[in-house]
């Protein structure tokens, strides 16, 4: 495979790992070879945090031979951040998508667990369908049709594992990590949706005067940018694949 490089990547809450299956196969055309981590296995067992899963993820990664980038989306954006940062980061480059960098505010931190903790309680006692019709009513979460989705109903049977991450994961928990990604000398593209208005102004803002971190807005998509606009997303990530292992000179933005 290209340059023995290989691509991970991380899904969303409610996400699967089967999600990025369009993603992959346009990747392994393209010469590189994927990985797509089922992120609910780390709270099979036990429950780890964001920082604790970031380390487990990186010391898996680190035993496997090759140079290695990694794409998070959503809640996976935000375990890749702190993978990233992390001070035994194995990883190459990274691409973060339609992700928080955390908040700032402990009262907004600290209304977001609370948040968070009812849908945590919401995994374990609605209706499964009725629940996945409330997130996704989300307005963040509104957008064009998806494609290349898992069937979500598959994710019942892990109930259990999606609950937790609501409690481990959440913003709530997760530190501001404006900081130190002002430190981050690593190429990191961070994309967002010109529909997602929000994400896409915290992102311009975050990423505003630091020259390792690269910030585009994809036209006509949403939060759900990869699965809205498969093929121009993986054009864009081999892209910076690319560019970041020295196989193609940069070139401008989209």
């Amino acid at each position: 495979m290209k340059d023995n490089t290989t691509i991970w990547f991380l899904h969303g809450a409610f996400g699967m790992a089967v999600d990025w299956r369009f993603h992959t196969k346009i990747m392994a055309a393209a010469g590189y070879a994927t990985r797509a981590v089922d992120l609910w296995r780390f709270h099979n067992c036990q429950s780890l945090t964001l920082q604790e899963t970031a380390a487990a993820l990186n010391a898996e990664v680190a035993a496997c031979e090759g140079r290695h980038i990694i794409v998070g989306y959503s809640m996976g954006g935000r375990i890749a951040l702190h993978a990233i940062l992390d001070k035994k980061s194995p990883w190459f480059g990274g691409v973060v998508i339609s992700a928080h960098p955390g908040l700032a505010d402990e009262e907004e931190k600290r209304k977001r667990r609370e948040s968070d903790a009812e849908w945590s309680l919401r995994c374990l006692h609605t209706p499964w369908d009725e629940l996945l019709e409330q997130w996704s009513a989300q307005d963040v979460l509104r957008g064009k049709k998806e494609n290349g989705w898992g069937d979500r109903r598959n994710l019942e049977s892990r109930k259990g594992p999606v609950a937790r991450s609501f409690v481990q994961w959440s913003l709530g928990m997760q530190d501001d990590l404006r900081e130190d990604l002002a430190g981050n000398h690593m190429p990191l593209l961070w994309l967002t949706g010109e529909n997602d208005q929000k994400f896409s102004t915290l992102a311009n803002k975050t990423c505003a005067n630091l020259p390792a971190i690269q910030h585009e807005v994809f036209p006509d998509c949403g939060h759900r940018l990869p699965w809205e606009n498969v093929e121009g997303f993986c054009h864009r990530l081999i892209r910076f694949c690319d560019e970041t292992l020295g196989l193609t000179s940069p070139q401008g933005n989209l």
